[in-house]
């Protein structure tokens, strides 16, 4: 499989004080400031599903210099500090909360989010355990290709890698097990094994008018509107653990 640049997507959440369990009072309304996103030096900073979540979304690199993707995003974070004032951010897959805390006030105020509710209390009894991604926080690793419906890959990275992800500690298992609960349809979970791929992805129902790439949650999906594959499984990691997992993924293609 050829493959040309890769594409970083980190999100993490923005605290004023690193803890083990957090209040509401200690997340940093990062919404209020990026509001839907603010182009910089080497990509967009924007948020994510909650206020607290800060997504940096580098421009695609080549292959050559990924080297600097943890260098550039270190850069994006010194000017959001600058921005914040004092905060520090947290790198993890799951962020501890108090038990009293409503998560639903944690969610930034996007119409996007109230469509994908309403859809899924028509289409999944458990549709309100969506409530708790403001506390996964995720990288994401664009891999550019021709082929974004390569079964090989999209299928054994949703089911093969799963399990070699889990064991090297790269995606935890409270945030495998949210997957699992029943919040969303499965095929926005998980394609289908038994048919045509592409097919499969095209025929899944359209939220709302939102566009599909946003409205499915596979593991490892097509990106057809950014020409690429998008491993997502990942939970955040420091910036300095990027190249690791971007190699890991390269190699793992190159066997398939």
């Amino acid at each position: 499989m050829e493959f040309g640049k890769v594409g970083v997507e980190l999100e993490l959440a923005v605290v004023r004080k690193v803890k083990n369990v957090y209040t509401t009072e200690d997340l940093v309304d990062v919404y209020s400031v990026v509001k839907n996103g603010i182009e910089s030096r080497y990509g967009f900073v924007k948020t994510d599903a909650g206020r607290h979540q800060l997504e940096i979304s580098l421009y695609p690199v080549d292959i050559a210099q990924i080297k600097e993707i943890p260098n550039m995003i270190l850069y994006e974070l010194e000017n959001i500090r600058k921005m914040l004032g004092d905060v520090e951010f947290v790198f993890e897959g799951v962020l501890n909360l108090e038990d009293n805390i409503d998560i639903w006030t944690l969610w930034a105020p996007k119409e996007r989010y109230q469509c994908l509710f309403s859809y899924l209390k028509r289409k999944s009894p458990k549709w309100y355990l969506v409530k708790n991604a403001v506390i996964y926080n995720a990288l994401h690793i664009h891999i550019e290709t021709k082929d974004v419906f390569n079964e090989n890959i999209i299928l054994n990275g949703n089911y093969e890698l799963l399990d070699v992800l889990i064991n090297r500690g790269w995606a935890s298992i409270e945030r495998i097990t949210w997957w699992q609960r029943g919040w969303a349809p499965i095929e926005r979970i998980l394609p289908s094994k038994d048919t045509d791929l592409k097919k499969y992805y095209e025929q899944i129902e359209p939220i709302d008018g939102l566009p599909k790439e946003n409205t499915v949650w596979w593991y490892v999906r097509p990106r057809p509107d950014l020409q690429t594959i998008e491993f997502r499984i990942l939970d955040t990691v420091n910036p300095e653990n990027i190249v690791e997992r971007i190699n890991f993924l390269l190699e793992w293609i190159r066997t398939k």
